[in-house]
């Protein structure tokens, strides 16, 4: 079942919000407590937290809209289900040919430090 992501409570007086940007998109994978979205009220910019681990699912309310404090403007699928999976599985498809680079590139970095090593001992 989708997580809800919901506009938290502000303050008291505070009935609404403005989304002013999505930090993650749908398809992204999220953490508990992984800031999704940023929103300001007339008087604080403040960040909406991931209620779980997931998926982005859907993005119900879009940058610039007002949302009511407890309005749903996103959903978040636990684990990596739904369309999601599609997106992350052509990811996965895509890094399987890159996969390759990143297994010779460790020895590029190795090389850089026996180098400067070497530069620093010739400077002592």
């Amino acid at each position: 079942m989708p997580l809800e992501i919901k506009v938290p409570s502000v303050g008291e007086s505070i009935t609404e919000v403005m989304i002013v940007k999505w930090l993650k998109s749908e398809g992204d994978r999220v953490e508990t407590d992984d800031p999704v979205a940023e929103i300001e009220t007339d008087k604080a910019t403040l960040e909406i937290p991931s209620p779980g681990a997931g998926t982005i699912a859907e993005i119900k309310k879009k940058e610039n809209e007002w949302a009511d404090v407890g309005e749903v403007v996103a959903t978040l699928e636990e684990g990596a289900g739904g369309s999601a999976s599609k997106k992350e599985s052509s990811k996965s498809a895509d890094k399987g040919a890159k996969s390759e680079e990143p297994k010779e590139k460790p020895t590029q970095p190795d090389e850089s430090p026996k180098q400067e090593a070497s530069a620093d001992s010739a400077q002592e």
